[in-house]
């Protein structure tokens, strides 16, 4: 419910002034704005206390950490904020159940509730529902259709309330120009002349507090007090033990107000088959490594233990050793030993139907010759199961035997006797034939070699071999590989080489490719990972958007988009000429907008026109504007529209610097981020002396937008 009472508003807003105060001697004391202390800054040890509920960072002034609470509140409604402290960042934001309860602050919304987009949305009242816009000085305040709380303004020095007892006289006052006005009344001094407290008035009673004020920089090592006479917090370094929040040291020391780390923490469990570890943030980790303990004795269960056993266990297990029952062995653990006998000597049955006779030996039943399942038939399928032995099916259809050139076919009947005979294979040739019988076409490079480095040597299939020369300049090799080597016409001249990405030793160290896709592939990308595939070349592959980058120019913060690092965020500047005019003599002015962007990375940005408003009506009561109409013409809003028409005229009879114009431009990058500014056009009162508007430059007016470093204006 977004309008709440004004009261509440108003106690809201002191207390955020309260808040401002101490927050302002906050800053003092965290900036140590002290007369005594040292001009130069000093640096600080590591000030990581390994809790990411602080924040932790160095006061230069006297060189010492301070560890203040880090704030987790995400002004989220609909998420649950906790800090953990062994979380890098601390802060933990989980998001509450789709249809929980939430407040959006609108008052012409019922029903709140978190959605499943984690929003928090309400159901709008119907419209003239009596509402509260939050302001004392409006009247009747009712919902619109678009669901806002809007009221009646009252006039200027109506008496109201702002519902704070540390103000006086509350009277209605102009708000800002076209708004509603706004209830002030006089402050009520609280102070106590303690510059060591912060000084506060309860809105919701009137009194005074005088708090003390807190020098605490959460570190142990620093004695905190106040200055009575200057109200700044002084340091003192204490000596003696503290904890630097690193569980893997001990012996922690305060030196020059700091915790300085001891000797490291010893992990060491005494247990030698055990892996030790320290984390930081939970001190000594002992991994049992049981596979450390295995005595390769398969009656034994062998594990790892600590105190009081200290080491490796080996507790005798019973069974079968090995868990294998063998017919010419009585295998059995006893006391952890394995016992062996034979027990049927001779021959012995290996339980599979497709080897000969077994004989019992030393390693067990070993299994005869395997049985040959041929028949000598091509159209039967010979195959060998284990339980029922061979097995002859009769195929029909083709058959074939042999492979590449040497294939050949035969149709099988129905399983009638049938030989294929296979072709002879002959040496393989480029000629798109697999002429060695090996199921591959043309392979080897061999085939197609002039033993020239500087051709790139191809088979065609069918066509045959080609030799290709390659570009002047490109690295080769002379014989073996002498130092040296160039292309030149297609003959390797001797030169300097250097290595490139293509599976050679080029520069011949004995090293191929070396320095790998970094140094040979490098795009100068970012967002690219750069590998060296050898003979392949140099790849270039795209990383997932949102990835980090650093691309040059780039700030930090950029991510990946589409292959390309691209800026968080950027800004722009509007530029509008002219964007004085004068005199004020009721005509039309062209008036050109052009832009100034800030968006290092952010890509080419494109603009488009939102609005062109103005501080005065089309004809403003009385005869001081030349009752003329249709002041801003030709705006073409939600478009590329770079030029409109604005008039030369404004109420003579309104006190100030003049009528206003402002135009406002929406900047969209190629991600579909965007940002909005703005720049506005003057027409000054007739007691300010402006240019006429065949002046061939502008004056940049406060708020205008007008950058140097823009096109040159246009004069209308």
């Amino acid at each position: 419910m977004r309008n709440r009472p004004f009261k509440a508003c108003v106690l809201s807003c002191l207390i955020s002034m309260a808040i401002l105060a101490v927050a302002t001697v906050s800053l003092a004391v965290s900036g140590y704005l002290l007369a005594d202390a040292p001009s130069a800054e000093l640096a600080c040890p590591s000030c990581d206390d390994f809790n990411g509920c602080t924040e932790d960072r160095c006061d230069t002034a006297f060189g010492t950490c301070q560890h203040l609470p880090r704030s987790c509140d995400d002004h989220d409604p609909c998420t649950i904020d906790q800090c953990d402290f062994s979380e890098p960042e601390g802060c933990i934001h989980t998001f509450r159940a789709a249809g929980s309860p939430c407040d959006d602050l609108d008052s012409c919304t019922q029903n709140d509730a978190c959605g499943e987009d984690h929003q928090c949305r309400g159901a709008a009242r119907p419209a003239e529902t009596t509402c509260d816009d939050g302001n004392p000085c409006t009247l009747s305040d009712t919902c619109s259709e678009s669901a806002q709380c809007a009221g009646t303004p009252q006039e200027p020095g109506s008496p109201c309330d702002d519902s704070n007892l540390c103000t006086t006289g509350d009277i209605c006052a102009a708000g800002t120009p076209g708004g509603a006005p706004i209830c002030q009344g006089s402050p009520r001094g609280c102070a106590d002349g303690n510059p060591c407290t912060v000084d506060s008035c309860s809105p919701a009673t009137g009194e005074c507090s005088f708090t003390s004020l807190s020098c605490d920089d959460g570190n142990l090592c620093t004695g905190d007090s106040c200055d009575l006479a200057t109200g700044t917090c002084l340091r003192s370094f204490v000596a003696g033990t503290c904890q630097d929040g690193n569980f893997c040291t001990d012996d922690d020391v305060c030196s020059g107000g700091n915790c300085q780390p001891g000797g490291p923490r010893s992990c060491d469990d005494s247990t030698p088959c055990s892996i030790d570890t320290c984390d930081p943030l939970h001190g000594c980790r002992h991994l049992f490594d049981h596979a450390q303990c295995d005595d390769h004795n398969v009656c034994t269960s062998d594990r790892c233990l600590p105190s009081p056993i200290f080491g490796c266990l080996h507790d005798p297990v019973g069974g079968l050793c090995g868990g294998q029952d063998d017919p010419c062995f009585d295998r059995l653990c006893s006391d952890g030993f394995c016992s062996e006998t034979i027990v049927y000597p001779g021959p012995c049955d290996d339980h599979n139907a497709c080897t000969g006779n077994g004989t019992c030996t030393q390693f067990g039943c070993i299994g005869g010759a395997l049985l040959n399942c041929s028949d000598g038939n091509d159209c039967t399928s010979d195959t060998c199961d284990t339980l029922t032995g061979c097995d002859h099916g009769a195929l029909s259809g083709p058959v074939t035997c042999g492979r590449g050139a040497c294939q050949r076919t035969i149709d099988c009947q129905a399983g009638a006797q049938q030989i294929c005979v296979p072709g002879q294979p002959s040496p393989e040739a480029c000629n798109g034939a697999d002429d060695d019988c090996d199921s591959f076409t043309d392979e080897g490079s061999a085939i197609c070699s002039d033993n020239n480095s500087c051709t790139t040597d191809q088979c065609g299939g069918s066509g045959g071999c080609s030799h290709g020369i390659v570009p002047d300049g490109t690295a080769c090799s002379i014989v073996s590989c002498p130092i040296g080597g160039t292309c030149q016409s297609g003959v390797c001249q001797g030169s300097l080489p250097t290595e490139v990405c293509n599976g050679a030793d080029d520069d011949c160290d004995g090293l191929v490719d070396e320095g790998g896709g970094a140094a040979l592939c490098g795009d100068n990308n970012s967002c690219t990972t750069d590998v060296c595939g050898g003979f392949g070349g140099c790849s270039h592959a795209v990383l997932p958007d949102g990835a980090p980058c650093s691309d040059a120019g780039c700030p930090t913060g950029s991510t990946c988009r589409s292959g390309a690092c691209r800026a968080a965020s950027f800004s722009f500047d509007v530029g509008l000429a002219p964007n004085r005019l004068f005199p004020p003599d009721h005509r039309l002015v062209e008036v050109h907008a052009d832009f100034l962007a800030h968006a290092p990375c952010a890509g080419p940005l494109t603009y488009q026109l939102v609005s062109v408003t103005s501080s005065e009506p089309d004809d403003a009561p009385g005869t001081g504007d030349g009752s003329t109409l249709n002041d801003i013409q030709g705006v073409q809003a939600g478009t590329a529209d770079f030029s409109f028409m604005l008039r030369a005229e404004r109420d003579a009879s309104i006190q100030g610097p003049g009528r206003v114009y402002t135009v406002t431009y929406r900047a969209i990058s190629p991600t579909g981020d965007s940002q909005t500014a703005s720049a506005t056009v003057l027409v000054p009162t007739s007691s300010l002396r402006g240019r006429s508007l065949s002046t061939k430059t502008s004056e940049t007016e406060p708020g205008g937008g007008r950058n140097p470093h823009s096109k040159p204006e246009r004069n209308p």
